[in-house]
């Protein structure tokens, strides 16, 4: 027959002082962690809660149930939760390997949690509530987050659960919580800064992805966007100013710069100037032009200036790259 407790008398059961485990403690028992023996009579192993500040904890179980337990849970308000089987040797885990569970605030509805007889399982849970949320981030910031919003509902309707896949990402921060070596107040910010990225990853996961600016361009526009590039490679030295392109395609200077960056991931005078200064190291190596003439070529106007822009992009001077190309050629540089 199991054991069929209140939620209530469950964790009292547990928290007794009778039952703190310091054996099992981390690094000697940190403030704001406490840890538990699992009472003999459902099994063994231990219970850890992690107070990381006001409104964020960790929970970690490492435990196998000899007896099965029935825990009866009442209506009850319910933070935002991250659960993760880490290992659950129970048969029903096959169906749920690779997922954990993240669960919204709200009012958790009764229910019954029944503990099997099983060879172990170990879990750790993120508890945040909402209010730390909205302190940590603002009110501009959340709207902004399309999968945030609906892990915050108010206590007076129902929470709600899914299950998620365990990305890797979020499988290395599983094993670093587990195996942090950090003690005092190093050991605090380290387990807080890994409680927020699980956070951070589990919120990202669940956010559907948003379409890039190029997706949000209409086709047309795009079409206009390398009519636009065309324009440029056409006369680098003479290009029209940036409301002259955007007349002769047909776009405004606003949706033409959106739109370029989008498309090209640079702006229409980052891409002229990439360009003019590959023309120029092409006419370099060509041979039949000097610094000034190249520069003059593709429309500089001012040879130091023609000269920072080089080296920055290729890592030589224009008139370091002709020596070499002089020298490789069996003659001498002196123009």
């Amino acid at each position: 027959m199991p054991i069929t407790l209140s939620q209530h008398d469950f964790w009292s059961l547990i928290k007794q002082p009778a039952n703190v485990d310091s054996d099992n403690d981390w690094a000697g028992g940190e403030a704001g962690e406490q840890t538990w023996a699992y009472p003999q009579q459902f099994g063994q192993g231990y219970f850890r809660e992690i107070q990381l500040r006001p409104g964020l904890h960790l929970e970690i179980s490492d435990v196998q149930h000899h007896t099965p337990v029935v825990v009866d849970c009442g209506d009850r308000p319910h933070p935002v939760e991250i659960h993760f089987d880490i290992r659950d040797d129970s048969p029903k885990s096959a169906s749920t390997a690779g997922q954990h569970w993240l669960y919204s605030s709200g009012l958790a509805p009764a229910k019954q949690i029944c503990h099997d007889p099983h060879p172990r399982s170990l879990s750790l849970s993120v508890h945040l509530e909402p209010a730390l949320i909205h302190a940590l981030l603002g009110e501009t910031a959340i709207a902004t987050i399309p999968g945030l919003g609906p892990l915050l509902r108010p206590v007076d309707q129902p929470y709600a659960s899914q299950g998620c896949r365990t990305s890797p990402a979020m499988t290395m921060v599983l094993q670093q919580i587990l195996t942090c070596s950090f003690a005092g107040p190093m050991r605090q910010l380290f387990l807080e800064g890994k409680a927020l990225e699980l956070i951070a990853l589990t919120i990202q996961a669940v956010t559907p992805p948003q379409p890039s600016a190029s997706q949000r361009l209409k086709p047309d526009d795009i079409d206009r966007i390398h009519q636009v590039k065309d324009i440029l490679l056409q006369d680098l030295a003479h290009p029209p100013s940036l409301i002259g392109l955007a007349r002769q395609v047909g776009l405004n200077d606003c949706t033409l710069k959106r739109g370029f960056r989008a498309v090209f991931n640079t702006t229409v005078f980052g891409y002229l100037q990439a360009q003019r200064l590959d023309q120029a190291r092409l006419l370099l190596l060509d041979g039949q032009l000097n610094v000034q003439q190249a520069a003059s070529a593709v429309g500089y106007h001012s040879r130091s200036h023609f000269t920072a822009n080089f080296r920055q992009r290729f890592g030589v001077s224009p008139r370091e790259l002709l020596a070499q190309n002089y020298s490789l050629a069996g003659t001498s540089y002196s123009r």
